[in-house]
């Protein structure tokens, strides 16, 4: 991780920055908990990223 952006950072921001990176962290486990129970979101999921991959 480049830490001269986060050095630049006065307190303030980097409390910030933390919170950000503490919720995006945790929407992604949210989102792989799901993925992971529900067969019909996987699915779509593959989906979804096949046609994306196809199209490059």
């Amino acid at each position: 991780m480049d830490v001269a952006l986060l050095q630049s950072l006065d307190i303030n921001g980097r409390e910030k920055f933390d919170e950000a990176i503490s919720a995006l962290q945790d929407d992604i486990s949210t989102i792989t908990a799901r993925l992971s129970i529900d067969p019909r979101l996987r699915l779509e999921s593959s989906k979804r990223i096949k046609q994306m991959t196809d199209g490059l």
